[in-house]
């Protein structure tokens, strides 16, 4: 005799259900993870220095000014993972640092929202990782200066 298997809708949009949650919490894993493996270090001259290498390849260094201040992006390039292949960012991970090195604020897909790069196209100067690291260093130490 035949046997047969019976599927009833109920059962196909249960499968579906289980699927589709499976799916999202999948992608939402890889997200967590690449933004673990892409967080930078709070200090820009352990980014750029080589102690901890970059948590991505860095392609320009630029600085631009805000609200008085000097601040020193730093654009990444798009960073593929074993260990996340849903992270579908549509630009790499870019990086915020004062003038004093210390780290403002950084996403890990600069092509999402507003980032502040999107609103300083005219006014950026573009940098070298050893001019960067010489501007910090010099911001530092007319800062330390100015405390005694």
């Amino acid at each position: 005799m035949h046997d047969t298997i019976t599927i009833t809708l109920r059962q196909l949009l249960g499968l579906f259900a289980l699927l589709l949650f499976a799916t999202v919490g999948l992608v939402a894993c890889s997200e967590v993870v690449m933004n673990y493996r892409l967080s930078p270090p709070a200090d820009l001259r352990e980014f750029l220095a080589g102690r901890n290498p970059p948590p991505a390849p860095v392609e320009r260094i630029y600085s631009f000014e805000e609200d008085g201040k000097t601040v020193i992006a730093i654009e990444c390039r798009v960073v593929p993972s074993f260990y996340a292949p849903l992270h579908m960012p549509s630009s790499g991970p870019m990086y915020f640092y004062d003038a004093q090195g210390k780290l403002l604020d950084w996403t890990s897909d600069a092509g999402v929202g507003g980032s502040r790069h999107h609103a300083k196209e005219g006014g950026k100067v573009s940098l070298t990782a050893p001019e960067a690291l010489e501007l910090v260093e010099a911001k530092a130490g007319a800062a330390g200066k100015d405390k005694m």
